[in-house]
């Protein structure tokens, strides 16, 4: 009935994969590279079933794209914290409940703490450089801390 087609080998698959893998470059998003490997899968396949259907190939590429994408999707969604979106315009924020060492000593109720290689602002009683404080809040673009 098809016989006019011709056959549809390991390397028409290999070429549709490398097509898709190029545009997956293009357009992004992480959903096309999915489909590039199932047609490069569904391409061993036929090498190892030459006899294998063009129907049956073509559910075969349908069924492993969609599979990957769904798995990939809820890999994906596993890594995705709602903290991040939480603090994303809380500059400072992810400081709140660390411990630091004061730089400049808390006269007054102004000073600084060490955070990372940098310093930070730091508001509180007087306390005197190198004493260890955990930052309770922010105020403004103050930490506010406390000894520990």
């Amino acid at each position: 009935m098809m016989d006019f087609l011709l056959p549809v080998t390991l390397w028409h698959w290999l070429v549709l994969a490398i097509a898709l893998l190029i545009v997956e470059v293009f357009v992004g998003g992480w959903y096309i590279i999915w489909f590039g490997i199932a047609a490069a899968v569904t391409g061993f396949i036929v090498a190892l079933l030459p006899d294998l259907p063009l129907a049956i190939q073509g559910i075969v590429f349908s069924v492993l794209g969609v599979v990957a994408c769904i798995v990939w999707w809820r890999m994906a969604s596993k890594r995705i914290t709602t903290d991040a979106a939480s603090t994303l315009n809380s500059r400072g924020s992810e400081l709140v409940g660390r411990t630091f060492v004061v730089k400049e000593s808390i006269v007054t109720g102004r000073g600084t703490i060490a955070v990372g290689d940098s310093t930070w602002p730091a508001a509180g009683p007087d306390i005197p450089a190198g004493t260890t404080v955990i930052v309770r809040r922010l105020d403004g673009i103050y930490c506010q801390v406390e000894p520990v």
